[in-house]
């Protein structure tokens, strides 16, 4: 998985629509995850639940989460006169990663969701 192939942000809601989209769309949307994860992650399928959550997120162009390294700046750079802004780009940044750790969760069992207690990022999970 190269994270530079990947696009600056994922640009498809759906599975079926995301190469057709992601030469269409010029403003981004948030992916909502219809990919369910069958097999939860227990003491004994590391590996397989593994190569499921990376194949998942790697299909739907969103491996870049899992290191964190292409965060956007949280405020947009000054221009004369004008006061700090919060980036879009930012905003948009945390809303994916948010979610990819809401379902990574959910593909857990609780003897390993009690261990990510505190863990705020995909790329901390």
């Amino acid at each position: 998985m190269s994270s530079a192939t990947s696009p600056t942000h994922p640009s498809s809601p759906t599975h079926a629509s995301l190469v057709t989209m992601a030469a269409t769309t010029a403003s981004p949307s948030v992916n909502q995850f219809s990919t369910p994860i069958f097999l939860k992650l227990a003491e004994d399928n590391f590996l397989l639940w593994k190569q499921q959550i990376l194949a998942t997120l790697d299909g739907l162009l969103l491996s870049k989460y899992l290191d964190g390294s292409q965060l956007p700046p949280y405020f947009l750079p000054l221009t004369e006169g004008k006061s700090s802004k919060i980036n879009p780009d930012f905003l948009f940044y945390r809303q994916q990663d948010n979610l990819i750790v809401a379902w990574m969760l959910a593909s857990m069992s609780y003897p390993f969701l009690s261990k990510m207690v505190g863990l705020q990022s995909a790329s901390e999970i």
